[in-house]
């Protein structure tokens, strides 16, 4: 009687082991990390939106819930006709219309991330949109229309060169006035490089050549006048 109740007892608590074993492990299935640096919202299919932001850590998303998570910390967004560099590995720089009405194509950094403050105005604009896809689509919009209106003010030479850093700043604040009022916090923006058409570079190269011969010429006209000096100099002391 009594080996036959240990059995029974065996049985049960193996019973029970396997149970919670297998409830553990469902459970554990379940959770989900909220990675550092990023915050995260539960929107569940029978009540909708929690307004509750939740901060990096492990959290549990139950049966038709999603887990979306958006960045707190800088992110990069990277429009550049470098194949290999950016978050399209294609030709993905920005083409700029200067006041020249020269067309000319440009590498654009943007640095962003998104308040934890502003993060349920992020999910309420963009219906849920993964980040990932509110970068390739809205700030690579708002890029483009920040750039054209600052490619404007400029011509193609200056925009280049002397002025980018001008430039750079500029297309900064209109883009924290587009974007900061959709919920994305810009950092900061910059014309990082530049990659002009044969029509450019002819006129570039035909500008440097002008340059240099003038700068040749001045030079030639310093070095004449040297020695015109110095023959009055010497004509004066035979005197």
């Amino acid at each position: 009687m009594k080996k036959f109740k240990l059995t029974r007892f065996l049985i049960g608590l193996g019973v029970c082991l396997v149970l919670f074993l297998v409830g553990f492990g469902t459970y554990n299935s379940f959770m989900q990390w909220i990675p550092a640096g990023h915050v995260g919202l539960l929107y569940h299919a029978s009540g909708g939106l929690e307004r509750n932001v939740y901060s990096p850590r492990r959290v549990f998303v139950g049966w038709m819930t999603t887990l979306y998570t958006y960045p707190t910390q800088e992110q990069a967004a990277i429009y550049t006709s470098d194949p290999d560099e950016g978050e399209v590995k294609s030709a993905d720089s920005v083409k700029v219309t200067t006041n020249d009405n020269a067309n000319t194509d440009f590498d654009i950094v943007v640095w962003y991330h998104i308040a934890p403050d502003d993060v349920l105005k992020v999910f309420d604009n963009y219906k849920g949109q993964p980040i990932e896809q509110i970068q390739s689509s809205v700030i690579r919009s708002a890029v483009r229309q920040a750039a054209s209106n600052i490619g404007t003010q400029y011509d193609a030479f200056s925009l280049m060169g002397e002025a980018r850093g001008e430039a750079s700043t500029k297309l900064t604040t209109l883009l924290q006035q587009e974007l900061g009022q959709r919920g994305i916090t810009v950092d900061g923006a910059e014309f990082a490089g530049h990659s002009p058409n044969p029509a450019i570079l002819t006129r570039i190269t035909a500008q440097i050549n002008a340059e240099t011969d003038l700068n040749i010429a001045k030079t030639r006209q310093e070095i004449a006048k040297s020695k015109k000096d110095i023959a009055i100099t010497l004509a004066t002391a035979q005197a």
